[in-house]
């Protein structure tokens, strides 16, 4: 699952729990896919919502953004605002919301959420803006 909230996260697990009981069979691991910003900076957090521009208005990540919270930034997207106006309105309510942003023990508290929420992998997607090839959030969430 890319970008999608913790309890996001927890209801589809539990879903295809309940699929794959119906159909007699494990159900499928289940990866997050995060986008990660340690301590980020301006050009971070700007970085964060060029990447969700790219989703906040899409069929299924709209409906997703709804849920969480997010429904009057998908109908700007929807409505066919630029997309620099609908990188404005994202706040960063909402990259924290989908996103790992943050020290490196709120990073890893996210992690554990995500985990926490049945994601049996979860895929770090290195913000690279303060962070040449997200060497800092790799090294920071590096198992101790």
């Amino acid at each position: 699952m890319n970008i999608v909230t913790v309890a996001q996260l927890a209801r589809i697990h539990d879903a295809l729990a309940v699929a794959a009981r119906a159909a007699g069979r494990a159900a499928p691991p289940l990866t997050a896919w995060v986008p990660a910003a340690l301590t980020p900076g301006d050009a971070a957090r700007a970085e964060l919502a060029r990447q969700l521009v790219l989703y906040v208005g899409q069929p299924g990540y709209g409906e997703m953004f709804i849920d969480a919270g997010y429904r009057d930034i998908v109908a700007l997207a929807r409505g066919g605002a630029h997309p620099r106006a609908v990188e404005a309105a994202i706040t960063s309510e909402l990259i924290d919301a989908v996103c790992l942003a943050g020290t490196r023990d709120e990073l890893r508290d996210g992690l554990a959420a995500y985990a926490a929420a049945g994601a049996d992998e979860i895929a770090i997607v290195p913000v690279t803006a303060d962070d040449s090839g997200g060497a800092a959030v790799l090294q920071a969430l590096a198992p101790t």
